[in-house]
Protein backbone atom coordinates (compact mmCIF):
# COMPACT_ATOMS: atom_id res chain seq x y z
CA UNK A 1 0.00 0.00 0.00
CA UNK A 2 2.70 2.35 0.64
CA UNK A 3 4.49 1.84 -2.49
CA UNK A 4 1.05 2.44 -4.19
CA UNK A 5 0.35 5.48 -2.29
CA UNK A 6 4.31 6.63 -3.69
CA UNK A 7 3.86 6.00 -7.09
CA UNK A 8 -0.03 6.14 -7.63
CA UNK A 9 -0.82 9.21 -5.19
CA UNK A 10 -0.58 12.96 -5.94
CA UNK A 11 2.26 14.05 -3.88
CA UNK A 12 -0.05 15.89 -1.12
CA UNK A 13 -2.19 12.93 -0.53
CA UNK A 14 0.67 10.70 -0.12
CA UNK A 15 -0.91 10.40 4.00
CA UNK A 16 -1.50 6.98 5.72
CA UNK A 17 -5.09 9.22 6.29
CA UNK A 18 -5.38 8.72 2.22
CA UNK A 19 -4.33 5.73 2.59
CA UNK A 20 -7.17 4.30 4.67
CA UNK A 21 -9.71 6.35 2.45
CA UNK A 22 -8.14 4.27 -0.60
CA UNK A 23 -8.84 0.35 1.53
CA UNK A 24 -12.44 2.33 2.19
CA UNK A 25 -12.84 2.43 -1.05
CA UNK A 26 -11.35 -0.82 -2.45
CA UNK A 27 -12.74 -3.72 -0.27
CA UNK A 28 -9.49 -6.02 0.63
CA UNK A 29 -12.59 -8.81 1.12
CA UNK A 30 -14.59 -10.62 -1.75
CA UNK A 31 -17.79 -9.65 -2.30
CA UNK A 32 -20.91 -11.45 -3.14
CA UNK A 33 -19.49 -12.06 -6.89
CA UNK A 34 -16.44 -13.51 -5.42
CA UNK A 35 -14.22 -10.69 -6.81
CA UNK A 36 -12.04 -8.25 -4.74
CA UNK A 37 -11.60 -4.97 -5.60
CA UNK A 38 -8.54 -4.32 -3.93
CA UNK A 39 -7.24 -6.85 -6.43
CA UNK A 40 -8.60 -4.95 -9.32
CA UNK A 41 -6.94 -2.04 -8.56
CA UNK A 42 -3.32 -3.72 -8.20
CA UNK A 43 -3.95 -5.32 -11.43
CA UNK A 44 -4.60 -2.11 -13.59
CA UNK A 45 -0.69 -1.79 -12.94
CA UNK A 46 1.97 -2.86 -14.90
CA UNK A 47 3.62 -5.87 -14.26
CA UNK A 48 6.71 -3.98 -13.51
CA UNK A 49 5.26 -1.73 -11.34
CA UNK A 50 6.76 -2.32 -7.44
CA UNK A 51 3.28 -1.97 -6.07
CA UNK A 52 1.80 -5.09 -7.94
CA UNK A 53 4.74 -6.91 -7.69
CA UNK A 54 5.01 -6.61 -3.72
CA UNK A 55 1.61 -6.90 -3.86
CA UNK A 56 1.48 -10.35 -5.83
CA UNK A 57 4.33 -12.15 -4.30
CA UNK A 58 2.55 -11.17 -0.61
CA UNK A 59 -1.59 -10.21 0.06
CA UNK A 60 -2.53 -11.60 -3.41
CA UNK A 61 -1.27 -14.87 -3.26
CA UNK A 62 -2.90 -15.13 0.51
CA UNK A 63 -6.11 -17.20 1.42
CA UNK A 64 -8.71 -17.28 4.21
CA UNK A 65 -7.63 -17.35 7.29
CA UNK A 66 -4.03 -16.00 6.34
CA UNK A 67 -5.78 -13.00 4.56
CA UNK A 68 -7.97 -12.09 7.09
CA UNK A 69 -4.84 -12.04 9.53
CA UNK A 70 -2.61 -10.09 7.42
CA UNK A 71 -5.91 -7.56 7.32
CA UNK A 72 -6.57 -7.15 11.03
CA UNK A 73 -2.58 -6.77 11.70
CA UNK A 74 -2.85 -3.76 9.07
CA UNK A 75 -6.09 -2.10 10.83
CA UNK A 76 -4.14 -2.66 14.01
CA UNK A 77 -1.17 -0.92 12.57
CA UNK A 78 -2.82 2.23 11.09
CA UNK A 79 -5.76 2.59 14.60
CA UNK A 80 -3.84 5.65 15.44
CA UNK A 81 -4.62 7.18 11.93
CA UNK A 82 -8.31 6.97 12.35
CA UNK A 83 -8.00 10.06 15.01
CA UNK A 84 -8.33 13.59 13.08
CA UNK A 85 -6.01 15.08 14.98
CA UNK A 86 -3.12 12.72 14.01
CA UNK A 87 -4.45 12.77 10.43
CA UNK A 88 -3.47 16.12 10.67
CA UNK A 89 -0.63 16.16 12.26
CA UNK A 90 0.95 13.31 9.41
CA UNK A 91 -0.50 15.07 6.91
CA UNK A 92 2.36 16.96 5.97
CA UNK A 93 6.02 17.26 7.19
CA UNK A 94 7.40 20.41 7.59
CA UNK A 95 11.62 19.72 8.17
CA UNK A 96 13.59 16.72 5.78
CA UNK A 97 14.78 14.14 8.28
CA UNK A 98 18.18 14.50 6.24
CA UNK A 99 18.14 18.35 7.63
CA UNK A 100 19.40 16.91 11.36
CA UNK A 101 22.44 15.92 9.72
CA UNK A 102 22.92 18.51 7.34
CA UNK A 103 22.82 21.86 9.34
CA UNK A 104 22.45 22.49 13.16
CA UNK A 105 19.38 21.49 13.98
CA UNK A 106 17.14 20.88 17.16
CA UNK A 107 14.07 19.09 17.37
CA UNK A 108 11.85 18.65 20.35
CA UNK A 109 9.63 15.90 20.36
CA UNK A 110 6.74 16.19 22.43
CA UNK A 111 5.50 13.30 24.22
CA UNK A 112 2.11 12.91 26.16
CA UNK A 113 3.07 12.63 30.04
CA UNK A 114 -0.12 9.63 30.32
CA UNK A 115 -1.28 7.15 28.36
CA UNK A 116 0.87 4.95 24.95
CA UNK A 117 -1.30 5.43 22.36
CA UNK A 118 1.03 7.56 19.61
CA UNK A 119 3.87 5.48 20.99
CA UNK A 120 3.65 3.94 17.42
CA UNK A 121 4.48 7.02 15.61
CA UNK A 122 7.31 8.15 18.31
CA UNK A 123 9.13 5.07 17.67
CA UNK A 124 8.70 5.30 13.95
CA UNK A 125 9.67 8.96 13.91
CA UNK A 126 12.75 8.24 15.52
CA UNK A 127 13.25 4.60 13.58
CA UNK A 128 12.96 6.57 10.31
CA UNK A 129 15.72 8.90 11.53
CA UNK A 130 18.03 7.01 12.20
CA UNK A 131 17.45 4.93 8.39
CA UNK A 132 17.90 8.96 6.83
CA UNK A 133 21.27 9.55 8.87
CA UNK A 134 22.57 6.70 8.12
CA UNK A 135 21.68 6.82 4.40
CA UNK A 136 23.17 10.36 4.67
CA UNK A 137 26.38 9.24 6.36
CA UNK A 138 26.63 6.23 3.73
CA UNK A 139 26.63 9.15 1.25
CA UNK A 140 29.27 10.77 2.78
CA UNK A 141 32.06 8.21 3.43
CA UNK A 142 29.79 6.76 6.38
CA UNK A 143 30.06 10.06 8.31
CA UNK A 144 27.36 13.03 8.93
CA UNK A 145 28.08 16.19 7.47
CA UNK A 146 27.28 17.65 10.82
CA UNK A 147 27.37 15.30 14.33
CA UNK A 148 23.95 14.26 15.79
CA UNK A 149 23.09 14.35 19.54
CA UNK A 150 20.07 12.58 20.91
CA UNK A 151 18.99 13.01 23.95
CA UNK A 152 15.81 10.47 24.85
CA UNK A 153 14.59 11.81 28.20
CA UNK A 154 12.08 9.42 29.09
CA UNK A 155 13.18 7.13 26.42
CA UNK A 156 10.82 4.09 27.55
CA UNK A 157 7.58 6.34 26.82
CA UNK A 158 8.94 6.71 23.05
CA UNK A 159 7.99 3.13 22.59
CA UNK A 160 10.06 -0.30 21.17
CA UNK A 161 12.64 1.65 18.51
CA UNK A 162 13.32 -1.22 16.21
CA UNK A 163 17.10 -2.51 16.06
CA UNK A 164 17.73 -0.04 18.88
CA UNK A 165 20.61 -2.15 20.24
CA UNK A 166 22.47 -2.42 16.58
CA UNK A 167 22.15 1.12 16.14
CA UNK A 168 23.40 2.02 19.59
CA UNK A 169 26.63 -0.70 18.45
CA UNK A 170 27.19 1.08 14.95
CA UNK A 171 25.85 5.02 15.60
CA UNK A 172 29.15 6.05 16.86
CA UNK A 173 30.93 6.00 13.41
CA UNK A 174 28.50 8.55 11.57
CA UNK A 175 29.04 10.82 14.58
CA UNK A 176 25.91 9.68 16.22
CA UNK A 177 26.32 9.78 20.23
CA UNK A 178 22.45 9.14 22.03
CA UNK A 179 21.70 9.33 25.37
CA UNK A 180 19.36 7.09 26.72
CA UNK A 181 17.56 8.35 29.66
CA UNK A 182 15.49 5.35 32.07
CA UNK A 183 13.98 5.72 35.82
CA UNK A 184 15.42 2.54 36.23
CA UNK A 185 16.89 -0.81 34.50
CA UNK A 186 13.27 -2.64 35.03
CA UNK A 187 11.89 -0.25 32.04
CA UNK A 188 13.99 -0.97 29.53
CA UNK A 189 13.19 -4.83 30.28
CA UNK A 190 9.68 -4.28 30.20
CA UNK A 191 9.87 -2.23 26.52
CA UNK A 192 12.18 -5.10 25.36
CA UNK A 193 13.28 -8.16 26.55
CA UNK A 194 15.50 -9.15 28.96
CA UNK A 195 18.66 -10.01 26.52
CA UNK A 196 17.57 -6.95 24.99
CA UNK A 197 17.91 -4.62 27.20
CA UNK A 198 21.08 -6.12 28.75
CA UNK A 199 22.34 -5.80 25.05
CA UNK A 200 20.91 -1.86 25.30
CA UNK A 201 22.60 -0.88 28.12
CA UNK A 202 25.73 -2.89 27.59
CA UNK A 203 26.59 -0.37 23.75
CA UNK A 204 26.58 2.49 26.09
CA UNK A 205 30.01 3.49 26.46
CA UNK A 206 28.90 5.40 29.59
CA UNK A 207 26.82 4.44 32.48
CA UNK A 208 25.67 7.44 34.91
CA UNK A 209 23.81 6.74 37.70
CA UNK A 210 22.12 10.13 39.49
CA UNK A 211 21.02 7.71 42.49
CA UNK A 212 17.03 7.22 43.77
CA UNK A 213 16.88 3.83 42.28
CA UNK A 214 15.14 0.84 43.01
CA UNK A 215 16.72 -2.26 43.96
CA UNK A 216 17.21 -3.82 40.59
CA UNK A 217 18.48 -0.81 39.51
CA UNK A 218 21.00 -0.59 42.68
CA UNK A 219 22.21 -4.51 42.32
CA UNK A 220 22.57 -3.33 38.41
CA UNK A 221 25.11 -0.35 38.97
CA UNK A 222 26.42 -2.63 42.33
CA UNK A 223 27.64 -5.63 39.53
CA UNK A 224 28.89 -3.20 37.20
CA UNK A 225 31.34 -1.68 39.63
CA UNK A 226 32.59 -4.81 40.64
CA UNK A 227 34.84 -5.49 43.67
CA UNK A 228 37.11 -3.70 45.72
CA UNK A 229 40.23 -5.15 48.36
CA UNK A 230 39.68 -3.74 51.81
CA UNK A 231 42.37 -3.54 54.13
CA UNK A 232 41.30 -4.57 57.68
CA UNK A 233 43.81 -4.03 60.71
CA UNK A 234 42.89 -5.55 63.85
CA UNK A 235 45.05 -4.88 67.15
CA UNK A 236 44.97 -6.30 70.43
CA UNK A 237 46.69 -5.33 73.72
CA UNK A 238 47.07 -7.22 77.31
CA UNK A 239 48.79 -6.68 80.46
CA UNK A 240 50.07 -8.22 83.33
CA UNK A 241 51.34 -8.04 86.25
CA UNK A 242 53.03 -9.17 88.92
CA UNK A 243 54.25 -8.77 93.03
CA UNK A 244 57.12 -6.42 92.10
CA UNK A 245 56.38 -5.60 88.18
CA UNK A 246 53.97 -4.91 85.68
CA UNK A 247 54.01 -5.34 81.90
CA UNK A 248 52.21 -4.44 78.61
CA UNK A 249 52.01 -6.05 75.62
CA UNK A 250 50.35 -5.12 72.32
CA UNK A 251 49.51 -6.70 68.84
CA UNK A 252 48.59 -5.98 65.66
CA UNK A 253 47.35 -7.76 61.97
CA UNK A 254 46.40 -6.88 58.82
CA UNK A 255 44.32 -8.96 56.37
CA UNK A 256 42.50 -8.35 53.05
CA UNK A 257 39.35 -9.03 51.87
CA UNK A 258 37.39 -8.58 48.85
CA UNK A 259 34.04 -6.59 48.78
CA UNK A 260 31.67 -4.35 46.55
CA UNK A 261 32.84 -1.39 45.57
CA UNK A 262 29.38 0.17 46.60
CA UNK A 263 26.46 -2.33 48.09
CA UNK A 264 22.76 -1.87 46.86
CA UNK A 265 21.78 0.78 49.83
CA UNK A 266 24.52 2.98 49.41
CA UNK A 267 23.65 3.21 45.74
CA UNK A 268 20.03 4.10 46.76
CA UNK A 269 20.67 6.25 49.61
CA UNK A 270 23.63 8.23 47.53
CA UNK A 271 23.60 12.47 48.41
CA UNK A 272 21.51 14.15 46.36
CA UNK A 273 24.12 15.83 44.80
CA UNK A 274 26.45 13.05 43.68
CA UNK A 275 26.27 10.69 40.91
CA UNK A 276 27.69 7.61 40.13
CA UNK A 277 30.16 7.36 36.40
CA UNK A 278 30.91 4.55 34.97
CA UNK A 279 32.82 4.78 31.87
CA UNK A 280 34.58 1.53 29.44
CA UNK A 281 37.98 0.76 30.38
CA UNK A 282 37.97 3.06 33.00
CA UNK A 283 37.71 3.06 36.84
CA UNK A 284 34.54 4.31 38.26
CA UNK A 285 33.56 7.50 39.85
CA UNK A 286 31.38 9.24 42.25
CA UNK A 287 31.24 12.82 40.86
CA UNK A 288 29.03 16.27 41.95
CA UNK A 289 26.05 16.83 39.88
CA UNK A 290 25.42 20.44 37.90
CA UNK A 291 22.86 22.05 39.60
CA UNK A 292 21.74 23.59 36.31
CA UNK A 293 18.77 25.45 38.12
CA UNK A 294 21.31 27.02 40.53
CA UNK A 295 23.11 27.93 37.41
CA UNK A 296 20.77 29.98 35.62
CA UNK A 297 17.91 30.93 37.96
CA UNK A 298 14.34 31.63 36.50
CA UNK A 299 14.94 29.71 33.55
CA UNK A 300 11.60 28.32 33.04
CA UNK A 301 9.76 31.33 34.52
CA UNK A 302 11.17 33.67 32.12
CA UNK A 303 11.13 31.39 28.72
CA UNK A 304 7.62 29.91 28.63
CA UNK A 305 6.60 28.16 25.61
CA UNK A 306 3.52 26.31 25.41
CA UNK A 307 3.13 22.77 23.56
CA UNK A 308 -0.36 24.09 21.85
CA UNK A 309 0.93 27.09 20.69
CA UNK A 310 3.23 25.75 18.04
CA UNK A 311 3.02 26.51 14.45
CA UNK A 312 3.71 24.69 11.49
CA UNK A 313 5.83 26.52 8.92
CA UNK A 314 7.80 24.52 6.21
CA UNK A 315 11.22 25.30 5.91
CA UNK A 316 12.76 25.86 2.75
CA UNK A 317 14.45 22.07 1.82
CA UNK A 318 10.67 20.66 2.26
CA UNK A 319 9.11 23.34 -0.31
CA UNK A 320 11.68 22.57 -2.88
CA UNK A 321 11.39 18.85 -2.14
CA UNK A 322 7.38 19.40 -2.55
CA UNK A 323 8.10 21.39 -5.41
CA UNK A 324 10.07 18.70 -6.83
CA UNK A 325 7.54 15.80 -6.52
CA UNK A 326 4.81 18.13 -7.75
CA UNK A 327 6.72 18.44 -11.13
CA UNK A 328 7.73 14.93 -11.15
CA UNK A 329 4.24 14.07 -10.70
CA UNK A 330 3.10 16.70 -13.38
CA UNK A 331 5.84 15.44 -16.10
CA UNK A 332 4.28 11.80 -15.44
CA UNK A 333 1.10 12.36 -15.85
CA UNK A 334 1.44 14.69 -18.74
CA UNK A 335 3.45 11.54 -20.34
CA UNK A 336 0.23 9.31 -19.62
CA UNK A 337 -1.87 11.56 -21.43
CA UNK A 338 0.21 11.76 -24.15
CA UNK A 339 0.68 7.83 -24.68
CA UNK A 340 -3.40 7.82 -23.46
CA UNK A 341 -3.92 10.04 -26.85
CA UNK A 342 -1.38 8.30 -29.36
CA UNK A 343 -3.25 4.93 -28.25
CA UNK A 344 -6.42 6.68 -29.00
CA UNK A 345 -4.86 8.08 -32.43
CA UNK A 346 -3.83 4.34 -33.17
CA UNK A 347 -6.95 3.06 -32.44
CA UNK A 348 -8.73 5.64 -34.72
CA UNK A 349 -6.11 5.20 -37.55
CA UNK A 350 -7.01 1.34 -36.94
CA UNK A 351 -10.81 2.10 -37.28
CA UNK A 352 -10.20 4.19 -40.59
CA UNK A 353 -7.46 1.78 -42.00
CA UNK A 354 -10.68 -1.18 -41.47
CA UNK A 355 -12.93 1.03 -42.98
CA UNK A 356 -10.77 1.42 -46.11
CA UNK A 357 -10.28 -2.26 -46.52
CA UNK A 358 -13.59 -3.23 -46.03
CA UNK A 359 -14.73 -2.29 -49.64
CA UNK A 360 -11.44 -3.90 -51.35
CA UNK A 361 -12.40 -7.14 -49.11
CA UNK A 362 -16.34 -6.79 -50.26
CA UNK A 363 -15.37 -6.60 -53.56
CA UNK A 364 -12.91 -9.25 -53.60
CA UNK A 365 -14.58 -11.54 -51.66
CA UNK A 366 -17.65 -11.10 -54.52
CA UNK A 367 -14.76 -11.93 -57.44
CA UNK A 368 -14.12 -15.08 -55.71
CA UNK A 369 -17.92 -15.65 -55.21
CA UNK A 370 -17.94 -14.71 -59.05
CA UNK A 371 -15.24 -17.35 -59.63
CA UNK A 372 -16.28 -20.55 -57.92
CA UNK A 373 -20.10 -19.63 -59.28
CA UNK A 374 -18.57 -19.56 -62.72
CA UNK A 375 -15.94 -23.31 -61.60
CA UNK A 376 -19.55 -24.54 -60.24
CA UNK A 377 -21.68 -23.76 -63.31
CA UNK A 378 -18.81 -25.43 -65.36
CA UNK A 379 -18.91 -28.42 -62.97
CA UNK A 380 -22.63 -28.76 -63.21
CA UNK A 381 -22.55 -28.39 -66.90
CA UNK A 382 -19.79 -31.67 -67.16
CA UNK A 383 -22.39 -33.33 -64.59
CA UNK A 384 -25.33 -32.76 -67.12
CA UNK A 385 -22.78 -33.06 -70.35
CA UNK A 386 -21.45 -36.73 -68.75
CA UNK A 387 -25.47 -37.74 -68.13
CA UNK A 388 -26.02 -37.21 -71.79
CA UNK A 389 -23.18 -39.17 -72.86
CA UNK A 390 -24.24 -42.05 -70.17
CA UNK A 391 -27.86 -41.82 -71.69
CA UNK A 392 -26.76 -42.09 -75.64
CA UNK A 393 -24.40 -45.13 -74.50
CA UNK A 394 -27.13 -46.94 -72.71
CA UNK A 395 -29.31 -46.49 -75.68
CA UNK A 396 -26.65 -47.89 -78.05
CA UNK A 397 -26.37 -50.55 -76.59
CA UNK A 398 -30.03 -51.42 -75.89
CA UNK A 399 -30.08 -51.05 -80.00
CA UNK A 400 -27.17 -53.67 -80.31
CA UNK A 401 -28.57 -56.51 -78.81
CA UNK A 402 -32.41 -56.10 -80.24
CA UNK A 403 -30.16 -56.28 -83.32
CA UNK A 404 -28.51 -58.88 -82.71
CA UNK A 405 -31.69 -61.05 -81.52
Amino acid sequence: MLLYAKYEFEPEKRTIGNIIKFIQNNKPNQDEEGSVELDKRFNELSKDHPARESYEFGFAVSEGRTRASIILTFVADLRNYIDNEIRSYTSDSDFDLRDVGLRKTIIYVMLPVLGNTVQSLSSLFFSQMFQQLYRLGDENGARLPVPVDFLLDEWPNIGAIPDYEETLATCRKYGISITTIVQSISQAVDKYNKDKANAIIGNHAVILCLGNVNNDTAKYIKEELGNATVEFETSSEGSSSGKDSRSKSSNKNVSYTGRALLNEDEISNMQQDKAILITKNRNPKIIKKLAYFKMFPNLTETYIAPQNEYKRKKNQSMIDKHNRLREEWDKKQEKIKQQKLEEYKEEQRQKELEKEQQPQEEQQNEKVKESKDKEDDQEDKKDEQQKINDSKKAFYEKLKQKQAK
